[in-house]
Parts: structure tokens; C-alpha cells; sequence
């Protein structure tokens, strides 16, 4: 019976160190895809909020006019949702609504009339509309608002 104790204590014993070995490299993984990640997309603060810039037509002799473009972006669970207005006599004028992907530093939201690809790099954003029969249609350019700055001119 003696001998029976010892093993059951050195088994409890070798099951303690096999869960915190576990625990140890469950952890270390959390950590390290964490820490890739980070690295991988822009800080969250840093895209969400309000961009202004122009969108340029590329097509001549189409319906296409150059405008005066806010972008607001909000996050939602794994992609980018756009508030896209155009600036008419000072005011805004709400254009709809645009679900972007995120990977790296490039966003892109597939349509069926076309694909938008923004490229972020730190406070600007450079992007493209390619229609489906892949012709490049807008050009786009976008600076990050500071948060009290007024999207409106008077």
C-alpha cells in the first residue's frame, strides 16, 4: 500500500506541472499573436474618426464630378464601416455608407459596381475606386481631422 501512495502522490504531482507547463504556453501564445497583431494594423484610435480630403475622377467625359469628401470610420467587430459625404456649398451631402476589411495597412471594400482600396499611412490615407470592367475611376485623398475640427465651411 505504501508503495501505491508514492505513485499516486508522484502522478498528482507529475499532473501538477504538466497543467502549469500547459498554462505557461497557452499564455505565451496569447501573448505573442497579441504582440504580432499590434504591429500588423493600425492603432484603432488612430483610423476611427473623421478624414477629409478630395476624390478626383480619372474617367473624362463621364458623370463623375470632383469632390470635396469627408469619411467618417468607426469600427465594428472585424471590418471598418465609412460614413462617406461630399461637400456642397459648404454643407455635407451623405453619399452612404461603405464596410471596409482591414489587413495591414490597406483597406478594401468589394462592391459589385467596384473596389475600393485605401492605403493608410499614419494620418493620410491614399486610395482608388476600380470599376468592375477594372478601369480606374476615382483617385482619393484623405487627411485625419483633429476631433473638434469642423467638417463645414461657413
Amino acid at each position: 500500500m505504501r508503495f501505491k501512495g508514492k505513485l499516486t502522490i508522484t502522478i498528482e504531482k507529475a499532473e501538477m506541472h504538466i497543467s502549469i507547463y500547459f498554462i505557461a504556453i497557452l499564455l505565451a501564445t496569447i501573448s505573442q499573436n497579441s504582440r504580432f497583431s499590434l504591429q500588423e494594423a493600425p492603432q484603432d484610435d488612430a483610423l476611427t474618426g473623421t478624414w477629409m480630403g478630395t476624390s478626383i475622377c480619372q474617367v473624362k467625359n463621364s458623370p463623375c464630378k470632383n469632390e470635396t469628401v469627408v469619411f467618417h470610420f468607426y469600427q465594428a467587430a472585424e471590418t471598418y464601416t465609412v460614413t462617406a459625404d461630399k461637400i456642397v456649398n459648404g454643407q455635407p451631402i451623405n453619399m452612404g455608407k461603405l464596410n471596409f476589411t482591414l489587413n495591414k495597412s490597406t483597406l478594401t471594400c468589394v462592391q459589385p459596381t467596384g473596389t475600393w482600396v485605401l492605403k493608410v499611412n499614419n494620418n493620410h490615407i491614399d486610395g482608388t475606386l476600380i470599376t468592375a470592367d477594372k478601369v480606374l475611376y476615382r483617385k482619393l485623398s484623405l487627411t485625419k481631422t483633429p476631433a473638434q475640427a469642423s467638417v463645414l465651411t461657413n
